[in-house]
């Protein structure tokens, strides 16, 4: 965590929900704090998936989560996210990259959201700013989080946004009355392209198309064209 001038904060992004309201997602405002506890108390009381009971919420004091987003805004290493509509906390989201030198390609990525603003995009508009902030971290490589079993919400809009299961934690979670649950571990890679790399888009009826002498275009001649940059003046006939 170093100094405020190479902080990961965003720059507040507008966006409208399904239902038409206005909703904002920017970096999370100190002043907030004592908003941002009662929004974990609740978050954590609409639901099982996420790993603080609501009482677990409550030993956080105002002062204490004041320091905590402000640490947040400055760090160069973690970004965190809140969504706001309508002036209030709706959701957040976080992104922690790893600090020992070995595993630093990792970040670590967490989103919680009250039930009702489910379904209205706000899961999917936060996880793309992570991921692309991410990107821009050139030493970011891959993404992961956790899932608890039974979270078939959040699994499916996890795999929407590119993350695979690659593991099982089995018993991870137990719950109050003793039921014990697997936590599922996925992962999605960051891939970036650089200025001399070239991404080439076709279709199946490209390798299959025939000539006058009933000859396929095939692949071969595709990436032919495509790596000597000729594809823009070639003749269909005269594949």
């Amino acid at each position: 965590m170093k100094g405020a001038e190479n902080n990961m904060k965003i720059n507040p992004i507008d966006f409208t929900l399904k239902d038409g309201r206005p909703a904002t997602l920017c970096s999370p405002k100190p002043e907030d704090a004592e908003e941002m506890i009662r929004y974990m108390v609740r978050s954590t009381e609409e639901t099982d998936f996420l790993l603080r009971y609501p009482e677990e919420a409550l030993t956080y004091t105002v002062e204490s989560e004041r320091a905590f987003l402000e640490s947040r805004n400055a760090s160069e290493d973690e970004l965190m996210i809140t969504c706001y509509v309508q002036g209030k906390i709706a959701g957040n989201c976080a992104l922690m990259r790893d600090s020992h030198i070995k595993t630093r390609h990792r970040a670590s990525v967490a989103i919680a959201l009250l039930k009702e603003y489910w379904n209205l995009g706000i899961g999917t508009r936060m996880l793309e700013q992570l991921i692309r902030a991410a990107e821009q971290r050139g030493d970011i490589l891959q993404l992961e989080l956790d899932y608890i079993e039974g979270n078939v919400r959040a699994r499916a809009l996890y795999e929407k946004m590119g993350f695979r299961i690659t593991g099982v934690k089995p018993d991870a979670i137990r719950l109050k009355d003793g039921t014990l649950l697997n936590e599922y571990m996925m992962i999605r890679k960051i891939c970036r392209f650089v200025s001399a790399l070239a991404l080439l888009l076709y279709t199946d009826g490209i390798p299959e198309a025939i000539n006058r002498e009933q000859e396929q275009f095939g692949f071969d001649r595709l990436k032919a064209a495509a790596v000597h940059g000729d594809a823009d003046h070639l003749n269909p006939y005269d594949a």
